[in-house]
Protein backbone atom coordinates (compact mmCIF):
# COMPACT_ATOMS: atom_id res chain seq x y z
CA UNK A 1 0.00 0.00 0.00
CA UNK A 2 1.49 3.46 -0.94
CA UNK A 3 0.47 6.98 -1.13
CA UNK A 4 1.59 10.32 -1.51
CA UNK A 5 3.24 10.68 1.42
CA UNK A 6 5.36 7.21 1.12
CA UNK A 7 8.72 8.63 0.05
CA UNK A 8 12.55 7.59 -0.02
CA UNK A 9 12.75 4.54 1.51
CA UNK A 10 9.46 3.13 1.11
CA UNK A 11 9.57 4.10 -2.46
CA UNK A 12 12.66 2.53 -2.64
CA UNK A 13 10.98 -1.02 -1.53
CA UNK A 14 7.70 -0.92 -3.09
CA UNK A 15 9.64 -0.10 -6.51
CA UNK A 16 11.92 -3.30 -6.31
CA UNK A 17 8.86 -5.09 -5.38
CA UNK A 18 7.03 -4.32 -8.56
CA UNK A 19 9.96 -4.31 -10.44
CA UNK A 20 10.73 -8.13 -9.45
CA UNK A 21 7.09 -8.72 -9.89
CA UNK A 22 6.94 -9.62 -6.11
CA UNK A 23 4.35 -7.50 -4.83
CA UNK A 24 1.15 -5.89 -6.16
CA UNK A 25 1.01 -2.11 -5.56
CA UNK A 26 -2.33 -0.28 -4.47
CA UNK A 27 -3.14 3.02 -3.71
CA UNK A 28 -1.62 6.27 -5.09
CA UNK A 29 1.07 7.53 -6.39
CA UNK A 30 3.97 8.36 -4.26
CA UNK A 31 6.18 10.96 -3.51
CA UNK A 32 9.50 10.73 -5.33
CA UNK A 33 12.33 11.26 -3.30
CA UNK A 34 15.31 9.47 -4.10
CA UNK A 35 18.32 11.58 -2.94
CA UNK A 36 21.42 11.35 -0.98
CA UNK A 37 22.63 14.78 0.35
CA UNK A 38 26.00 15.45 1.61
CA UNK A 39 25.85 18.56 3.53
CA UNK A 40 29.29 21.06 3.18
CA UNK A 41 29.94 23.56 5.66
CA UNK A 42 30.78 27.22 4.26
CA UNK A 43 33.27 29.41 6.27
CA UNK A 44 30.31 31.76 7.28
CA UNK A 45 28.71 29.24 8.95
CA UNK A 46 26.14 28.18 5.92
CA UNK A 47 25.69 24.57 4.74
CA UNK A 48 25.01 23.45 1.21
CA UNK A 49 23.56 20.71 0.78
CA UNK A 50 24.87 18.67 -2.23
CA UNK A 51 23.28 15.61 -4.14
CA UNK A 52 26.16 13.18 -4.02
CA UNK A 53 23.54 10.00 -5.35
CA UNK A 54 20.39 9.54 -6.71
CA UNK A 55 18.15 6.00 -5.85
CA UNK A 56 17.09 3.72 -9.25
CA UNK A 57 14.46 0.90 -8.85
CA UNK A 58 15.93 -2.75 -10.43
CA UNK A 59 14.41 -1.78 -13.62
CA UNK A 60 16.55 1.49 -14.40
CA UNK A 61 13.46 3.98 -12.90
CA UNK A 62 14.88 7.16 -11.16
CA UNK A 63 12.86 7.57 -8.14
CA UNK A 64 13.56 11.40 -7.59
CA UNK A 65 10.93 13.41 -9.19
CA UNK A 66 12.90 15.15 -11.87
CA UNK A 67 13.75 19.09 -11.11
CA UNK A 68 16.00 20.28 -13.49
CA UNK A 69 15.03 24.08 -13.75
CA UNK A 70 15.73 24.50 -10.38
CA UNK A 71 12.42 26.19 -9.25
CA UNK A 72 10.99 24.98 -6.21
CA UNK A 73 7.66 26.55 -6.65
CA UNK A 74 7.34 25.11 -10.15
CA UNK A 75 8.88 22.32 -8.25
CA UNK A 76 6.16 21.62 -6.40
CA UNK A 77 3.52 22.89 -8.61
CA UNK A 78 4.28 20.47 -10.89
CA UNK A 79 4.90 17.27 -8.67
CA UNK A 80 1.54 17.96 -6.96
CA UNK A 81 -0.39 18.22 -10.58
CA UNK A 82 0.92 15.01 -11.71
CA UNK A 83 0.14 13.23 -8.64
CA UNK A 84 -3.72 14.60 -9.08
CA UNK A 85 -3.76 13.19 -12.47
CA UNK A 86 -2.30 10.40 -11.49
CA UNK A 87 -4.86 9.91 -8.98
CA UNK A 88 -7.61 10.69 -10.97
CA UNK A 89 -7.02 9.99 -14.26
CA UNK A 90 -4.63 7.29 -14.06
CA UNK A 91 -5.06 6.20 -17.73
CA UNK A 92 -4.48 9.55 -19.06
CA UNK A 93 -1.57 10.38 -17.04
CA UNK A 94 0.30 7.30 -18.29
CA UNK A 95 -1.06 7.61 -21.82
CA UNK A 96 1.11 11.04 -21.93
CA UNK A 97 4.19 9.12 -20.21
CA UNK A 98 7.09 9.24 -23.26
CA UNK A 99 8.61 6.17 -23.95
CA UNK A 100 11.72 6.51 -22.57
CA UNK A 101 9.96 6.51 -18.92
CA UNK A 102 8.45 3.15 -20.11
CA UNK A 103 10.33 0.01 -18.67
CA UNK A 104 9.73 -3.39 -17.83
CA UNK A 105 9.81 -5.75 -14.73
CA UNK A 106 11.36 -8.48 -14.46
CA UNK A 107 8.58 -11.12 -15.77
CA UNK A 108 7.99 -8.05 -18.73
CA UNK A 109 5.08 -6.04 -17.41
CA UNK A 110 4.82 -2.42 -17.53
CA UNK A 111 6.37 -0.08 -15.45
CA UNK A 112 6.77 3.62 -15.20
CA UNK A 113 9.51 6.31 -14.45
CA UNK A 114 9.12 10.08 -13.99
CA UNK A 115 9.18 10.07 -10.10
CA UNK A 116 7.53 7.39 -7.42
CA UNK A 117 6.16 4.46 -8.04
CA UNK A 118 2.79 4.46 -9.82
CA UNK A 119 0.33 1.83 -8.54
CA UNK A 120 -0.28 -1.61 -10.21
CA UNK A 121 -4.24 -0.23 -8.97
CA UNK A 122 -4.66 3.29 -8.65
CA UNK A 123 -7.59 3.98 -5.75
CA UNK A 124 -8.39 7.51 -5.54
CA UNK A 125 -9.14 9.02 -2.12
CA UNK A 126 -13.46 8.24 -1.44
CA UNK A 127 -14.86 11.64 -0.27
CA UNK A 128 -17.83 9.96 0.13
CA UNK A 129 -16.39 7.92 3.01
CA UNK A 130 -17.20 7.77 6.55
CA UNK A 131 -13.68 9.04 7.23
CA UNK A 132 -14.44 12.24 5.21
CA UNK A 133 -17.85 13.14 7.14
CA UNK A 134 -16.57 16.80 9.01
CA UNK A 135 -17.79 15.58 12.20
CA UNK A 136 -15.66 12.56 11.98
CA UNK A 137 -12.95 14.62 11.05
CA UNK A 138 -13.40 17.19 13.95
CA UNK A 139 -13.49 15.09 16.33
CA UNK A 140 -10.12 13.49 14.89
CA UNK A 141 -8.70 16.52 15.09
CA UNK A 142 -9.66 17.52 18.20
CA UNK A 143 -8.67 14.34 19.82
CA UNK A 144 -11.74 13.25 21.83
CA UNK A 145 -11.74 9.80 21.91
CA UNK A 146 -8.62 9.94 22.83
CA UNK A 147 -8.85 12.03 25.45
CA UNK A 148 -11.99 10.36 26.36
CA UNK A 149 -9.91 7.03 26.35
CA UNK A 150 -7.39 8.21 29.02
CA UNK A 151 -10.29 9.45 31.12
CA UNK A 152 -11.80 6.35 30.80
CA UNK A 153 -9.19 4.38 32.09
CA UNK A 154 -8.47 6.47 35.41
CA UNK A 155 -11.82 5.29 36.25
CA UNK A 156 -12.10 1.77 34.89
CA UNK A 157 -8.28 0.82 33.62
CA UNK A 158 -7.69 -2.13 36.10
CA UNK A 159 -11.10 -3.85 35.38
CA UNK A 160 -10.54 -3.49 31.43
CA UNK A 161 -6.72 -4.61 31.48
CA UNK A 162 -7.89 -7.20 33.79
CA UNK A 163 -10.89 -8.38 31.28
CA UNK A 164 -9.19 -7.88 28.07
CA UNK A 165 -5.23 -7.39 28.51
CA UNK A 166 -4.62 -11.36 27.66
CA UNK A 167 -6.80 -11.80 24.69
CA UNK A 168 -6.24 -9.14 22.22
CA UNK A 169 -7.66 -11.68 19.59
CA UNK A 170 -10.44 -11.79 21.57
CA UNK A 171 -11.28 -8.12 22.00
CA UNK A 172 -10.94 -7.46 18.35
CA UNK A 173 -13.40 -9.82 17.82
CA UNK A 174 -15.67 -9.64 20.80
CA UNK A 175 -15.55 -6.16 22.35
CA UNK A 176 -18.08 -3.65 20.95
CA UNK A 177 -18.98 0.02 22.24
CA UNK A 178 -22.53 -0.72 23.85
CA UNK A 179 -25.15 2.74 24.32
CA UNK A 180 -23.89 3.46 27.66
CA UNK A 181 -20.53 3.85 27.00
CA UNK A 182 -21.36 5.76 23.53
CA UNK A 183 -23.69 8.48 25.77
CA UNK A 184 -20.67 8.46 27.92
CA UNK A 185 -18.35 9.48 25.05
CA UNK A 186 -21.00 11.91 23.62
CA UNK A 187 -21.36 13.68 27.15
CA UNK A 188 -17.51 14.00 27.56
CA UNK A 189 -16.79 15.14 23.73
CA UNK A 190 -19.92 18.11 24.65
CA UNK A 191 -17.74 19.20 27.74
CA UNK A 192 -14.71 19.42 25.64
CA UNK A 193 -15.87 21.34 22.65
CA UNK A 194 -18.17 19.47 20.18
CA UNK A 195 -21.26 21.53 20.05
CA UNK A 196 -24.50 19.30 18.88
CA UNK A 197 -27.69 21.30 17.72
CA UNK A 198 -28.19 24.35 15.63
CA UNK A 199 -26.09 26.68 14.96
CA UNK A 200 -22.84 27.16 12.50
CA UNK A 201 -20.50 25.42 14.50
CA UNK A 202 -22.77 22.70 15.24
CA UNK A 203 -23.50 19.28 14.39
CA UNK A 204 -26.95 17.65 14.02
CA UNK A 205 -28.24 14.99 15.72
CA UNK A 206 -28.78 13.26 12.44
CA UNK A 207 -24.88 13.72 11.82
CA UNK A 208 -23.99 11.91 15.08
CA UNK A 209 -26.49 9.54 14.54
CA UNK A 210 -24.66 8.68 10.93
CA UNK A 211 -21.04 8.82 12.49
CA UNK A 212 -21.94 6.79 14.96
CA UNK A 213 -20.85 3.71 13.61
CA UNK A 214 -17.47 5.15 12.61
CA UNK A 215 -16.72 7.04 15.58
CA UNK A 216 -17.56 3.54 17.42
CA UNK A 217 -14.81 2.11 15.85
CA UNK A 218 -12.42 5.05 16.68
CA UNK A 219 -13.38 4.42 20.36
CA UNK A 220 -12.54 0.77 20.09
CA UNK A 221 -9.19 1.95 18.42
CA UNK A 222 -7.99 4.17 20.98
CA UNK A 223 -9.03 1.50 23.54
CA UNK A 224 -7.00 -1.06 22.11
CA UNK A 225 -4.10 1.74 22.15
CA UNK A 226 -4.61 1.75 26.00
CA UNK A 227 -4.97 -2.28 26.52
CA UNK A 228 -1.97 -3.74 24.26
CA UNK A 229 0.58 -1.12 22.40
CA UNK A 230 -0.20 2.04 19.82
CA UNK A 231 0.20 0.14 17.12
CA UNK A 232 -3.01 -1.93 17.94
CA UNK A 233 -5.03 0.82 16.82
CA UNK A 234 -4.52 -0.35 13.22
CA UNK A 235 -6.14 -3.40 13.52
CA UNK A 236 -9.39 -1.68 14.60
CA UNK A 237 -9.26 1.32 12.19
CA UNK A 238 -8.12 -0.22 9.11
CA UNK A 239 -11.47 -2.27 9.32
CA UNK A 240 -12.84 1.08 7.62
CA UNK A 241 -10.06 2.48 5.88
CA UNK A 242 -11.44 2.00 2.17
CA UNK A 243 -8.17 1.51 0.01
CA UNK A 244 -7.62 -1.97 2.51
CA UNK A 245 -11.23 -2.87 2.08
CA UNK A 246 -10.46 -2.57 -1.66
CA UNK A 247 -6.93 -4.05 -1.57
CA UNK A 248 -8.34 -7.15 0.03
CA UNK A 249 -10.49 -7.84 -3.01
CA UNK A 250 -7.03 -7.60 -5.15
CA UNK A 251 -5.77 -11.23 -3.96
CA UNK A 252 -6.34 -13.28 -7.22
CA UNK A 253 -5.12 -10.16 -8.98
CA UNK A 254 -1.89 -10.23 -7.27
CA UNK A 255 -1.30 -13.97 -7.23
CA UNK A 256 -1.41 -13.43 -11.23
CA UNK A 257 1.41 -11.17 -11.02
CA UNK A 258 3.57 -13.67 -8.61
CA UNK A 259 2.59 -16.71 -11.45
CA UNK A 260 3.76 -14.87 -14.59
CA UNK A 261 7.28 -15.99 -14.07
CA UNK A 262 6.24 -19.66 -13.35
Amino acid sequence: LVDESSASGSEILAGALQDHDRAMIVGRRTFGKGLVQRPFQMRDGSVIQMTVARYFMPSGRLIQTPYADGDLEDYYRDKFEDMEQATYNPAEYLSEIPDSLKFKTANGRDVFGGGGVMPDRVIAPDSTSALSAPIVQNSIARGYAFLFMRNLFDIQGEELRSRWVEDQDGFLSQFKVDPAMWQDYLQFAQNEGLTIGEGEDSFSMDEVNQARSTMETIIKARMAQRLFRSEAWYPVFNQMDPVIEEAMLLWSEANSINSLGN
